[in-house]
């Protein structure tokens, strides 16, 4: 249903749907048997929005605070942060403000409830 050309690729060999990646808008859909899908990724050139709030026009530390405050048990990590209750995972380079690097918001998943507890591996 999505536009352009898809690439269907297996992320490991235990997987045993394949994922679509839709190279010309950045998406990859993520899928768990019969078919069905329980993971969206978003990198560039999508935008995704979520709650009225364009994520990859937001800067780190600001896609976290706005993810927070919907979200006050929002997991964060060195590879971005997670919230189980949004469904949205955001995998991020974290800011290092000793470098004087920003940071930067490189994608972002949407799942379904239940996705980390099936042992797959994290949108990204």
């Amino acid at each position: 249903m999505l536009p352009g050309p898809v690439h269907s690729f297996k992320r490991s060999p235990e997987v045993l749907v394949p994922s679509d990646h839709f190279t010309d808008i950045g998406v990859i859909v993520n899928y768990k048997e019969p078919g069905i899908v329980d993971s969206i990724e978003f990198g560039t050139p999508s935008s995704p929005v979520f709650r009225g709030v364009a994520l990859f026009n937001q800067t780190v530390d600001q896609a976290r605070l706005f993810l927070q405050s919907q979200d006050p048990t929002l997991e964060v990590d060195s590879d971005g942060f997670t919230s189980h209750v949004l469904g949205v995972a955001v995998y991020a380079l974290m800011p290092d403000p000793e470098a004087g690097e920003p940071g930067e918001v490189v994608s972002v998943g949407a799942f379904e409830r239940g996705y980390y507890d099936t042992g797959r591996l994290e949108p990204a």
